[in-house]
């Protein structure tokens, strides 16, 4: 090139490189794990200025050809035959793909066969016919890298909670028992009984800040709700198998089946591998009552003789009480045994409950 003043200037086109610089490692978040019927899903690739990810694929390893790429030009190589979606009891090969940046060529980058690559945080170990690097360093192919078996998903159709304490009396404190039972894809966490949204008592220390107001102890005449939180055992490795709760899985307590809702702030179907939730069951506590203790809560001890009685002692001034024979002609309910000439007296006095005769028996 000739210049105004007669002088020349010599121009070079083109990019001078800097000396060769290898790329030790590349580092890439990778979707590599997928249930039976998930659609295939890749992630955007490597974040580096150095490092472009051309594409990402997986093959079929049945022999079908089948396979998928996360690029549509790729993709061509397969002649329609693409995955969909992965299916169970088959396995999948993955490999990826990466070229140097614009960024990496001005700076002098290349690749070697001594690339490391990490995936998920990982490093995967590689045989050298795994790794495919062109004669300019510019791209460099790993195949084979993984291979992925689809995991299965069962639904949990019942969850038991048993040994749960439902029944309280005024003045109560609460008092949490319940257990999953031994050998189940799922666990107790803890349970609790719900007055309302901001009233409650709950077994879990790590949740006793969940209600504003904490019960200590149970009124008569209050219903409190239970409820209870249960997680799936999720993945098992053993199995290749995920466990989860579905929108039908039902709820027992006690052996008996409850409804039950979760709460309004938890937006899932019910397809995951939590379940917390509120129940119908109800407990209202009794108030109580000492004089009528023994009636309420032991039918068997209860007084069938009261239409009998007849006043036995003409100078007290209380109700008297005569046990009723029974079939084999005793005046003990329990046994049968003829105690004639026994004579039971029983005085109700201000003080209590008093049995006075020249012998008496305590029934068993």
């Amino acid at each position: 090139m000739v210049m105004d003043d007669g002088k020349t200037c010599l121009i070079r086109y083109g990019t001078e490189l800097r000396p060769g610089q290898a790329v030790e490692e590349i580092r890439l978040d990778a979707i590599i794990n997928f249930n039976a019927g998930d659609k295939p899903l890749f992630s955007t690739g490597v974040i580096d200025p150095i490092v472009d990810t051309d594409h990402q694929r997986w093959d079929a390893n049945d022999g079908s050809g089948y396979g998928i790429t996360s690029s549509d030009y790729w993709n061509e190589r397969y002649n329609g035959k693409l995955i969909t979606e992965f299916e169970a009891d088959k396995s999948y090969t993955y490999g990826v793909y990466f070229k140097i940046s614009d960024l990496g060529i001005e700076e002098g980058y290349r690749f070697d066969q001594n690339t490391k690559l990490y995936i998920n945080g990982e490093e995967i170990t590689l045989t050298p016919d795994q790794i495919d690097v062109d004669d300019s360093g510019e791209t460099i192919w790993f195949s084979n890298v993984l291979t992925m078996t689809p995991s299965t998903v069962k639904v949990i159709d019942v969850v038991e909670i048993n040994d749960v304490t439902i029944n309280f009396k005024d003045g109560d404190k609460p008092v949490f028992t319940g257990k999953s039972p031994e050998g189940v894809k799922y666990a107790y966490n803890c349970e609790w009984w719900e007055l309302d949204s901001k009233t409650g008592a709950i077994s879990a220390d790590f949740f006793s800040g969940a209600y504003e107001n904490k019960i200590t102890t149970f009124e008569s005449g209050k219903t409190y709700h239970y409820g209870v939180y249960v997680k799936a055992v999720g993945f098992v490795e053993s199995e290749n198998t995920s466990y989860i709760f579905g929108p039908d899985t039902k709820l027992k307590i006690n052996g008996e089946f409850v409804n039950y809702k979760r709460y309004e702030n938890d937006t899932s179907d019910g397809s995951d591998g939590t379940l917390w939730v509120i129940t119908d069951l109800t407990m209202t506590p009794k108030a109580n009552d000492t004089s009528s203790d023994n009636s309420d809560t032991n039918s068997d001890n209860k007084d069938t003789s009261s239409n009998n009685s007849s006043n036995t002692n003409s100078n007290s001034n209380t109700d008297s009480k005569n046990p009723v024979k029974n079939n084999a002609g005793s005046t003990n309910p329990n046994t049968g045994n003829d105690l004639g000439g026994i004579l039971f007296t029983i005085l109700i006095t201000g003080s209590g409950l008093v049995i006075a005769g020249r012998r008496s028996r305590k029934n068993k």
